[in-house]
């Protein structure tokens, strides 16, 4: 290809695979452990969807990813210039983004923060996954050099403290997305500065069994830790009940619950594939293992929204995208701005949620999202948003090439796009507000960084001794 052609980079392709693989996800690996008619459950009953509507929805999904995936990647020759640190830069950019970045995310775990400034520490919580890959920049650096017996020791500290923050620390308070989101942002961080495939794929496997495992713990957590289906914060403490309590009573009481409620459980009523008759594994794994498979399934209740929309429920016509124009405005610079409530409005226009849930919210997808508010135009001009957001995100901010400061900005944006099953005023807000606050503090290592170096290396004036 001659030079100054247009081109889809390595780098690009990686930066899509990563946002989209989630979407592929929630919306195509269902086929595989659904059967059709698919089934549905609603508050209080359950429907069943035909094969019609499923494939409607799965075409509607296929044009949706491949509209906004290729927005992205169509070809250009536009590359933002690299954004190399110095060592001395990259070394406490990582320290900073371990320590305060590990506390912030902790604190956000277990306080309310006030309104205005929730979102801002949420951005800040999301540094310890940067930190992983910076740590592993520092070790890259430092390898084969004489290197201090501190820095050997407190290079790996740091790091294990990254990985526990980012992905143990979201799944002990019974959040799993978050640790999910980090995991992609750690591996596309990884492809962006070449990690070679073998390491990445070790991680990509360990990442998939910790997510997998995640999801039993999550159930534990939530019935016999955290004392209900719920989290609700409290300024000053989690609401928990001892932490000392046993784990395997929690387990022992979620099988006791679910024999009272359904003796004959199993995962062929439940709508799958594969039937597990009750008796041969304990009762409380098979639920684990339909909770795993059914938190990635989004396809399902797209299919109830295709098929009641608009034959019985008219489209919404934007009601969701209200809150759109003032989502990319930081609570910390507009306090008082409207809450976005599409997961209230969405869970009770389609009998998700019950009528009397005000506390209780329902993921919606942006293309279940698109739909619902104007059908196929509805998932088109979705489609287009994602994708000439996420181009101009990478045009601006990212690019190709492996500096350390742009596979910072992509990380952080992909930890904030790769949230598909959430509305599209979250998720593109997210990106936009990530990308803004990563790309400042980039600017601002950068900048520093380079000043200490020529500090340090500045000749001295005339006249001065040596």
């Amino acid at each position: 290809m001659p030079d100054g052609a247009p081109r889809v980079s390595p780098g690009l392709r990686m930066f899509v695979f990563y946002i989209f693989v989630p979407f592929v996800v929630y919306f195509f690996a269902p086929l595989i452990f659904f059967r059709v008619p698919v089934w549905v459950l609603l508050a209080g009953r359950e429907v069943y969807v035909s094969g019609r509507y499923v494939l409607t929805t799965v075409a509607a999904c296929a044009v949706w990813v491949c509209l906004a995936a290729g927005l992205v990647l169509w070809p250009s020759t536009h590359a933002p210039a690299p954004r190399a640190w110095t060592s001395r830069a990259l070394w406490w950019a990582f320290v900073v983004f371990s320590v305060l970045g590990s506390l912030a995310a902790v604190i956000h775990s277990l306080y309310v923060m006030p309104a205005g400034f929730e979102g801002f520490v949420h951005l800040v919580a999301f540094a310890p996954t940067i930190g992983v890959v910076l740590g592993l920049q520092v070790w890259r650096e430092r390898h084969g050099r004489a290197t201090p017996a501190a820095l050997t020791v407190l290079v790996p500290a740091l790091l294990l403290l990254d990985l526990v923050t980012a992905l143990i620390v979201p799944v002990l308070f019974s959040k799993v997305m978050p640790a999910a989101l980090s995991g992609l942002a750690i591996l596309y961080g990884m492809s962006a500065l070449r990690v070679p495939g073998r390491r990445q794929l070790m991680l990509g496997l360990v990442l998939i069994a910790l997510l997998v495992a995640s999801y039993p713990v999550k159930l534990i957590l939530r019935q016999g830790v955290f004392g209900g289906p719920y989290i609700r914060s409290e300024v000053g403490a989690n609401a928990l009940r001892p932490i000392g309590h046993d784990v395997h009573e929690a387990a022992t009481g979620v099988n006791t619950m679910l024999r009272g409620v359904a003796p004959d459980y199993n995962l062929w009523d439940r709508g799958y594939r594969f039937h597990l008759r009750a008796g041969k594994i304990p009762l409380f794994w098979v639920y684990a293992l339909e909770r795993v498979v059914s938190r990635i399934n989004r396809l399902s209740d797209m299919a109830w929204v295709v098929r009641t929309t608009p034959a019985s429920i008219p489209y919404a016509g934007g009601t969701t995208y209200a809150s759109l124009p003032w989502k990319i405005v930081p609570r910390i610079v507009w306090p008082h701005r409207p809450p976005d409530d599409a997961g209230q409005f969405y869970g009770h226009r389609y009998g998700l949620l019950s009528p009397d849930d005000v506390v209780g919210s329902y993921n919606l997808p942006i293309v279940t999202e698109g739909w619902m508010n104007w059908g196929w135009a509805g998932v088109l001009l979705s489609a287009a948003c994602v994708g000439v957001i996420l181009r101009l995100a990478w045009w601006r901010w990212i690019g190709d090439g492996g500096a350390i400061g742009n596979v910072v900005i992509g990380m952080a944006v992909v930890g904030a796009a790769a949230d598909m099953e959430s509305n599209l005023s979250l998720v593109m807000g997210g990106v936009i507000q990530a990308g803004i606050l990563y790309w400042i503090v980039e600017v601002a290592i950068r900048a520093w960084g380079q000043r200490a170096a020529t500090a340090r290396y500045a000749p001295m004036p005339a006249g001065m001794p040596h």
